[in-house]
C-alpha cells in the first residue's frame, strides 16, 4: 500500500505541475493538495481494498473448507465479536470491514454451494521440498 501511496502522491504532483507550474508555488495550495490526497487514500482508496481482501479471504475459506463451514465460523465470530451483526455505513467506514451479515449473504449469493476443494499432493511436496 504504501508504493501505491507514493505513486499516487507523485502522480498527483506531477500533473499539477505539469499543468500550471505557479500552482505549487502557494504554501496554502500545497498543505490542501497534501491533506486531500491524505484523505482521499486513507478513506476511499484503502478501505476499498481492505473490503475486497475481506471478501476475497471469505471465498477462499468457502473453497478451502467449505461455504456450510465458513457460515458457520463467522457466525461463531459474531457471537464473540463486540460489534453487532448488522451494522451501518459508519462501521465500514470507520473500521475498513464490511459487517458479518454482509460477509455471509456475499457468501450465499455469490459463492453458493460448493464443496471443499482436496488437496493437492504435488503441492505440499513441493513445499516440503522449499524448506
Amino acid at each position: 500500500m504504501s508504493i501505491g501511496w507514493f505513486a499516487f502522491w507523485g502522480l498527483l504532483v506531477y500533473s499539477i505541475y505539469k499543468l500550471d507550474k505557479g500552482l505549487l508555488n502557494s504554501d496554502f495550495t500545497f498543505m490542501t493538495l497534501f491533506i486531500g490526497s491524505v484523505l482521499i487514500w486513507d478513506h476511499i482508496i484503502t478501505p476499498k481494498v481492505a473490503i475486497q481482501n475481506e471478501f476475497k479471504a471469505d471465498e477462499f475459506a468457502a473453497k478451502t473448507a467449505g461455504v456450510e463451514a465458513t457460515i458457520r465460523a463467522l457466525e461463531k465470530l459474531s457471537k464473540m465479536s463486540p460489534y453487532p451483526r448488522r451494522t451501518g455505513w459508519w462501521f465500514k467506514a470507520l473500521t475498513y470491514h464490511p459487517s458479518i451479515e454482509e460477509r455471509i449473504e456475499r457468501l450465499k449469493t455469490e459463492v453458493g454451494e460448493q464443496r471443499p476443494q482436496k488437496a493437492q499432493p504435488e503441492f505440499f511436496s513441493s513445499l516440503d521440498s522449499s524448506f
